[in-house]
């Protein structure tokens, strides 16, 4: 991905706008352009204008809300856990091969093993009443 794309990807273009408003905002406030008698005077003159923005924005996300748009998992992120769970299953497959049950973690002998421990551990071991 290039300098330019990563640039235009809209989550990018958002934080900018936020961060240069915070800053203005900061700038103002310091130089005492921005005070708290000032900003009470801003009420009703802004109230409109909030109204207009707040049914704008809740508007848009409205058009934009679809079954998977709460999931922030991306098209790379699927494929870097099947990549992943591919060489881990690869690798298990070789070790119990190679080695045997117990050998390969995970794999049925290891299972058994560790249902085993917990068994002869007791229940209520690491679990307070």
């Amino acid at each position: 991905m290039t300098t330019r794309e990563r640039l235009t990807q809209p989550w990018v273009i958002r934080k900018s706008i936020y961060t240069i408003a915070a800053i203005i905002g900061l700038v103002m406030v310091a130089a005492g352009i921005i005070d708290p008698a000032t900003v009470d005077g801003w009420d009703e003159s802004i109230a409109p204008l909030v109204s207009l923005a707040l049914t704008l924005t809740t508007g848009m996300a409205a058009t934009r809300t679809h079954r998977g748009s709460d999931d922030p998992v991306t098209i790379d992120d699927v494929a870097h856990a099947a990549d992943v769970a591919a060489r881990g299953a690869a690798k298990g497959a070789v070790d119990w091969i190679a080695y045997g049950p117990a050998a390969a973690p995970g794999a049925a002998g290891g299972l058994l093993d560790r249902a085993r421990a917990d068994l002869t551990r007791g229940a209520g071991d690491d679990h307070p009443a």
